[in-house]
């Protein structure tokens, strides 16, 4: 098996989440399942593995942390009178 490290977004942090049941109930109700997640464990980097190949840029894995850039720069406010200036300065 071959890994390698691959860090987190800017800005992103992992979590390691551990789920406890419980059950509530009143007296005049039924009981009702309730999942908790506790946060027991962050990260920043996490280590990936391939059976068979060398870790390389386009596996799946390293290409789906670039969604975190790509979401920011689609979901950014736009600067109209930046937009005006690369349009001037294009033509």
């Amino acid at each position: 098996m071959r890994g390698a490290c691959v860090p987190l977004p800017v800005g992103f942090s992992g979590a390691v989440l551990n789920r406890a049941e419980d059950v509530c109930s009143s007296q005049d109700e039924e009981p009702e399942a309730r999942t908790e997640w506790h946060v027991t464990a962050t990260f920043r980097e996490f280590h990936y593995w391939n059976h068979d190949s060398i870790p390389v840029s386009n596996d799946g894995v390293r290409r789906c942390m670039e969604w975190a850039s790509l979401a920011e720069a689609i979901h950014s406010p736009i600067d109209p009178q930046e937009v005006e200036k690369a349009l001037e300065e294009s033509i």
